[in-house]
């Protein structure tokens, strides 16, 4: 069990969207946890630039990357997964939307992407990677094995716990006092009818 603190909404307004995929080829936004009113900040129209130029975002330390990694597979552990490996190139790809949120203001997932992708936005502190993660796994509660459902929002834990993904890439960007978080994963999980955490169809044994 994943012990978050607890977090006011009304100041800080974390965000995080998640992906499912509709056919075996094409991913898609379907899931947004949106406490407050921080997630329709741009929706209907186009976001406006920042008022301010974003901080460029530190380049990642091997520190870091241990750290991001060994929080992924902290989780996947609890489920007797095989461990994720650290690619450079979904780190940079990443890093690419991660600056590119910056820039717009603008949440949302790159388009056309071909790797699994979870995002955390947060505003009034520095939330490191590790929250953003533990965030995503503590969505499991929402989700159930037996159908494949989710009550609420689940599909951030389900590509954490996605059986054939093995590789992981995160980057961050940050500008005024809000925080960017986007990690990468290669095989993409998420497949419609698949269960995350073995390779039988959800519902049969």
């Amino acid at each position: 069990m994943l012990n978050l603190p607890k977090l006011n909404l009304a100041n800080l307004w974390p965000i995080a969207l998640g992906l499912t995929i509709l056919t075996g080829a094409f991913l898609v936004e379907t899931t947004t946890a949106q406490p407050a009113s921080a997630a329709r900040k741009c929706r209907g129209r186009k976001c406006p630039p920042p008022k301010s130029a974003p901080k460029p975002a530190p380049t990642s330390s091997s520190s870091l990357q241990t750290e991001l990694l060994a929080a992924h597979n902290k989780v996947r552990s609890q489920h007797g997964l095989p461990a994720l490996t650290w690619s450079s190139e979904l780190e940079s790809l990443a890093q690419d939307w991660a600056n590119q949120m910056t820039r717009t203001g603008k949440f949302d997932h790159r388009p056309n992407n071909r790797y699994g992708e979870n995002l955390f936005w947060g505003r009034g502190r520095d939330y490191s990677g590790t929250y953003a993660i533990e965030s995503w796994a503590s969505e499991a509660s929402g989700y159930n094995y037996a159908n494949n459902s989710c009550q609420g929002v689940c599909g951030h834990y389900t590509q954490l716990v996605w059986k054939n993904t093995t590789q992981v890439g995160c980057a961050v960007g940050k500008v005024r006092d809000e925080v960017y978080w986007v990690c990468n994963y290669n095989p993409p999980g998420n497949y419609v009818a698949r269960s995350p955490t073995s390779d039988r169809l959800a519902g049969r044994n």
